[in-house]
């Protein structure tokens, strides 16, 4: 775990190995947060890229109020949101991003992979706002205050996307297994 005093006070004086042990520590989870909003891979990596300048060069302004890591997500949510709007809409695969446990029942592997890649994918084709809710709440189990924190939004609002998202979720995840099951019968 970070000494995050010690790593602030190391970055705001420049030393780049402090920062490249930040780097390390956090930019799996910028890059997750990142690629649930722009849903593409090189924009994300830019856009990943870009956080950690911003993190660099606004790293004194950080009134430790908050958590780093909330105020880290916060720099690379918004990011995102910026290079989302500099862009016309793309698709990505983002199932390459998740890491699926190993498992000796190959059959169970298979379907869990399948549920995975189904519910990736329904994140992935959210608006931005509640795909990037649904990333940090279930998939990062952040709080509701650090989504909060982290996206500007409201407790209500942010738990009111979870419901919503949830329960388009079940109707889709309902029809499309449906659906695949009557194609195997």
């Amino acid at each position: 775990m970070l000494d995050e005093a010690r790593i602030i006070s190391l970055i705001e004086k420049k030393d780049h190995k402090a920062f490249e042990e930040l780097i390390v520590s956090y930019k799996n989870y910028v890059y997750s947060v990142i690629i649930s909003i722009v849903k593409d891979t090189h924009q994300a990596e830019e856009a990943t890229q870009d956080t950690f300048m911003k993190i660099y060069k606004s790293i004194s302004s950080f009134n430790q109020e908050s958590k780093l890591s909330t105020w880290i997500y916060r720099i690379a949510y918004r990011t995102g949101l910026d290079y989302l709007k500099k862009r016309k809409p793309r698709s990505s695969d983002v199932t390459d991003h998740v890491d699926i446990q190993d498992q000796t029942d190959l059959e169970g592997e298979y379907h869990q992979k399948t549920l995975l890649e189904f519910v990736k994918g329904f994140i992935a084709d959210l608006n931005p706002e509640a795909s990037a809710v649904m990333q940090l709440f279930y998939l990062q189990q952040k709080s509701i205050k650090e989504v909060q924190e982290i996206t500007g939004l409201t407790d209500t609002n942010i738990k009111t996307k979870l419901f919503r998202s949830r329960k388009l979720l079940r109707e889709s995840a309902k029809n499309h297994f449906n659906q695949e099951i009557d194609l195997i019968l």
